[in-house]
């Protein structure tokens, strides 16, 4: 019982901080802020790349691309062999930015009320939560930036 109480917990953590964050990107489907946010992250990605990051199809990102493309929020590179790569443009690093921004202060807003000794094994449940996924090794980057800050 405890354990799908945690589980729901975690649930509404995410949800309080979408919902937080929602009003940076309302204009945006979500799963565009989510492209924005990794292109962020990443140094020209392929398409094949983000439609597996993001958990869609080729063709749902393909038309994705499109209308972030037609926004002026990203380009389309070059075709590298078969891959086309996508960047984002000084507009699209803006609004990602923001975005990133305001993911990260409604993530304070919840870290408020802890202190750095209850932050920092919160801190280590998140890194062992993370190791049983692929996404490990960004997580664990995030997080060595992110050390001693309160």
């Amino acid at each position: 019982m405890q354990a799908n109480n945690l589980a729901d917990q975690l649930c509404e953590i995410s949800t309080a901080l979408e919902d937080a964050v929602a009003q940076t990107y309302a204009e945006l489907p979500a799963n565009c802020a989510a492209i924005l946010l990794l292109l962020r992250r990443s140094s020209a990605p392929s398409l094949t790349h983000i439609s597996k990051q993001i958990c869609l199809s080729h063709n749902a990102t393909v038309r994705l691309i499109d209308w972030l493309e037609n926004g002026q929020l990203v380009q389309r590179m070059k075709r590298n062999g078969h891959q086309v790569q996508v960047k984002l443009t000084a507009g699209g690093m803006t609004k990602a930015d923001e975005l990133a921004k305001a993911r990260r202060q409604a993530a304070e807003n919840l870290l408020a009320n802890l202190n750095e000794e209850q932050r920092t094994v919160l801190s280590k449940t998140f890194t062992q939560i993370m190791s049983g996924t692929d996404r490990l090794r960004s997580f664990e980057n995030l997080a060595s930036l992110t050390a001693g800050r309160s």
